[in-house]
C-alpha cells in the first residue's frame, strides 16, 4: 500500500507457546531430582529448572512456528546468586541454524518468584526458540518459569514494502476477504510478504479464492515488480508438499491392495482400490474439510512435519469397518491413515459411510494432537466414546445439519455399555460438556492439558489414565469440577475419590466448583489446606534418610500410609496403627514424593517430602 503518512504497529493477540504442546530441552541434564527441565514451563512459580552449571541453554520446540515479540522469566526459589543475569534469546526455523533476536545484560530479579516480561520487535516466525543465559555468580544456574508469547505465523503480510508499515502474522488457512480482516488486513493492502521455509503464500485477486493468484514460497519486499501491490483480497497459506504417489501398496493386516489416488490437495490425499466407483467424489471434500477444521481447533497432528496431510484409503466390497494410523508407526509409512471399508456403494454421503470416515480421523485427533503420542485414555472410553462427540462437534461446526442432528437423534436415547454399565456418555457426560464449556474449544483443552501435565517417555504417554485422572483432566478443560456430573454419569466408587483427589495433587492445574460463585482455586492449595491447623498433622525428618515418622492428632490413628512419586506412581503402601507410624522408606531412590495418610476416622491428608537417601 503505497501511502505517505505515520502508522502504529497494532500487536496480534498473543499466547503463551509453551502450553500447546511442544518440546523443551536444555543443554545440560544434571538437574536433581523434582528439578528437571520440564519445571521451567510447568506454569508452577514454586518448581524449578536447576543446572551445576554458570552458563548454559535451555530450548523450545514449538508444534508450528509462531511470530514472538515477548518472553518472561521467573527467578526460583533461593540463591539469588543463581539468577540469570545476562542471556540472549535465539530463534531458529529448523533447530540448526539460529538468530539472536533478543539480548540483555546486568538484569536483576531482587525478590524470589519474580516474573519481569521482555519485549522486542520481530515478524519473523520461528519453530525453535532457545535462552541462552549466564549467572549471577557460582556454579548453580536456576530459574522457575519461561513464557514465550507469541501468535501462529507461517507468513507475515505487510502494508507497505519492505515490510513497512502494519505487519500481521498468520497461520496456515484459506482466508476469505472477512477472514482476512478479521485479521487486520484490508482489501487490496497488502505489499510486501514473508514467508517461513516450508510454506506457501497465495493471494487473490478476488474475494473466496478467484481471479487471478500469485505465490510467494519466500520473503519477498516488494510485490510491485509483480504487479500484485494493493490487489489481494482472499489468500491462503499452506505448507510446500510433495505430490503422493499415483499408487499405494497396502501391507498391513489383512490389506494386501494396490490403491490408486484419485485426489490430492495440501491437506488430504484419497486412494481407491479397484472395485470403488470413480464417480463418488464426495469424500473429497467431506475428508478434506473435517480435516482442515480438525487442523484448526486441534493444532498440529504431524509433529511438526512439513506434510500435514491425511492419507486416506477406501474399499468397497471388502475388510466391512475402518482403522486409524499415526505418523510415527512405520507399519503405514509413517503417514496419518484412515483406510475404510464396507460392503455396498459409497454414493451417499450420509450414515454409515460418513460416519465412519470421520469417526476415524477422530482416532487420529484423539492419538496426535500437541505433539504427544498415543491416548491414555482410551481405555477408558473405548472405540469410542470419544468419537461420539468428536463428530458431533465437526457436523455442527461444518454446517452439515441434517446430519448433527440425525447423530444427536441417534445418540442421545443410546445406552453406551462399555467400559460401564448403564452409562450414558454422550447424553450424561459429553454433550453437557461440550454444550456447557466452550463446544469445540473443551474438547480442545482437554487434550492440550494431556499433553503439558500427564507423564510421556520422549512424545510417547508413558501409561493410561485412571478414572480419578480422567475426571480431574477434562474438569480443568471445562474450568470446574465435573466430580457431580461424573457421578451422575458413570457414578463414583469409592477408589475414584482416591484417585481424583490424588490427580488434584499430581497434576495442579486450577478449577473451581461449579456453581460455587468464586474464583478457580489450585487444587494443590486446597488439598495442602487439609493438613493446616484445623486437621495437623506431623511428619519429618523432612528431607527422610531411613525412615519417616508420621503423627496425627491424638483422636485419630493411622490407618494407612501410601508414597507415589510425583508422576502418581505408587511406589509404598503401609498399613498403619496408632497415632505414630513410623515408615521404612530406605529403600526409596533420591527424589521429591507426595505422602497420602488415612486415618481410623476416613481422614485424608497429604504432604509432599524429599527423600535423601544416600
Amino acid at each position: 500500500m503505497m501511502l505517505t503518512g505515520l502508522f502504529c504497529t497494532r500487536a496480534a493477540s498473543q499466547s503463551d507457546i509453551t502450553n500447546t504442546g511442544g518440546i523443551v530441552s536444555a543443554q545440560f541434564t544434571d538437574s536433581p531430582a523434582g528439578e528437571g527441565i520440564q519445571k521451567v514451563i510447568d506454569n508452577v512459580s514454586t518448581t524449578k529448572y536447576l543446572t551445576f552449571h554458570n552458563s548454559g541453554w535451555i530450548q523450545y520446540q514449538a508444534m508450528t512456528p509462531f511470530v514472538v515479540s515477548k518472553y518472561s522469566i521467573t527467578s526460583a526459589n533461593d540463591a539469588p546468586e543463581r539468577d540469570p543475569l545476562t542471556w540472549s534469546l535465539l530463534g531458529s526455523t529448523n533447530g540448526t541454524t539460529w538468530l539472536t533476536i533478543d539480548t540483555r545484560t546486568n538484569e536483576d530479579f531482587p525478590t524470589r518468584s519474580q516474573r519481569r516480561e521482555f519485549t522486542f520487535s520481530n515478524l519473523t516466525p520461528y519453530a525453535y526458540y532457545r535462552l541462552q543465559m549466564s549467572n549471577n555468580s557460582g556454579t548453580v544456574l536456576q530459574l522457575a518459569e519461561w513464557e514465550i508469547f507469541g501468535v501462529t505465523g507461517v507468513a507475515s503480510a505487510f502494508q507497505h514494502t519492505s515490510y513497512g508499515g502494519i505487519g500481521k502474522a498468520i497461520g496456515p488457512g484459506s482466508y476469505t476477504l472477512a477472514q482476512m480482516q478479521s485479521l487486520g488486513l484490508a482489501d487490496n493492502w497488502i505489499s510486501s510478504v514473508k514467508v517461513a521455509t516450508g510454506y506457501r503464500i497465495t493471494l487473490y485477486e478476488n474475494d473466496n479464492f478467484g481471479g487471478s493468484s500469485v505465490s510467494k514460497t519466500a520473503d519477498d519486499a516488494s510485490l510491485v515488480d509483480d504487479g500484485w501491490n494493493d490487489r489481494a483480497s482472499s489468500m491462503r497459506v499452506a505448507a510446500v508438499v510433495t505430490t503422493p504417489p499415483l499408487t499405494w501398496q497396502e501391507h498391513w493386516f489383512e490389506h494386501n491392495q494396490v490403491v490408486s489416488r484419485v485426489f490430492y490437495d495440501d491437506d488430504v490425499v484419497i486412494y481407491y482400490d479397484n472395485d470403488m466407483d470413480r464417480s463418488v467424489t464426495w469424500l473429497n471434500s467431506y475428508v478434506g474439510n473435517a480435516w482442515r477444521y480438525s487442523k484448526q481447533i486441534y493444532g498440529n497432528m504431524n509433529s511438526g512435519a512439513i506434510d500435514q496431510r491425511l492419507w486416506s484409503v477406501f474399499h468397497q466390497n471388502k475388510y466391512g469397518g475402518g482403522h486409524p494410523s499415526y505418523y510415527w508407526d512405520g507399519s503405514h509409512d509413517f503417514r496419518n491413515v484412515i483406510d475404510v471399508g464396507q460392503n455396498g456403494s459409497w454414493a451417499n454421503a450420509t450414515g454409515w459411510p460418513l460416519d465412519a470416515t470421520i469417526h476415524e480421523i477422530g482416532h487420529i485427533v484423539e492419538s496426535t494432537t500437541n505433539n504427544a503420542q498415543g491416548s491414555p485414555s482410551f481405555p477408558l472410553w473405548g472405540d469410542s466414546q470419544w468419537c461420539v462427540i468428536y463428530q458431533y462437534d465437526v457436523y455442527v461446526a461444518l454446517g452439515w445439519n441434517s446430519e448433527a442432528q440425525r447423530w444427536y437423534n441417534q445418540q442421545i436415547s443410546s445406552s453406551a455399555s462399555y467400559p460401564r454399565a448403564n452409562s450414558f456418555w454422550f447424553r450424561d457426560w459429553f454433550y453437557p460438556i461440550w454444550n456447557t464449556y466452550g463446544k469445540s474449544a473443551v474438547l480442545a483443552r482437554y487434550f492440550r492439558l494431556l499433553s503439558q501435565y500427564f507423564p510421556k517417555n520422549g512424545q510417547q504417554y508413558s501409561r493410561n489414565l485412571n478414572w480419578g485422572e480422567f475426571v480431574h483432566f477434562w474438569s480443568g478443560a471445562a474450568g470446574v469440577n465435573l466430580k457431580p456430573l461424573a457421578t451422575t454419569a458413570f457414578g463414583w466408587p469409592a477408589d475414584w475419590e482416591t484417585q481424583f483427589n490424588q490427580a488434584r495433587i499430581d497434576f495442579p492445574f486450577t478449577y473451581g466448583d461449579a456453581g460455587s460463585g468464586r474464583s478457580a482455586t489450585s487444587a494443590e492449595n486446597e488439598l495442602k489446606q487439609e493438613a493446616s491447623a484445623e486437621s495437623p498433622m506431623s511428619i519429618w525428618p523432612n528431607p527422610a534418610s531411613g525412615s519417616l515418622s508420621i503423627m496425627l492428632p491424638a483422636q485419630e490413628k493411622v490407618a494407612s500410609v501410601n508414597l507415589s512419586s510425583m508422576k502418581g506412581s505408587a511406589v509404598l503402601d503401609y498399613a498403619g496403627s496408632g497415632g505414630v507410624a513410623v515408615v521404612d522408606v530406605s529403600a526409596l531412590p533420591k527424589g521429591l514424593y507426595v505422602v497420602t495418610v488415612v486415618s481410623d476416622v476416613g481422614k485424608i491428608r497429604r504432604k509432599k517430602i524429599v527423600v535423601s537417601n544416600p
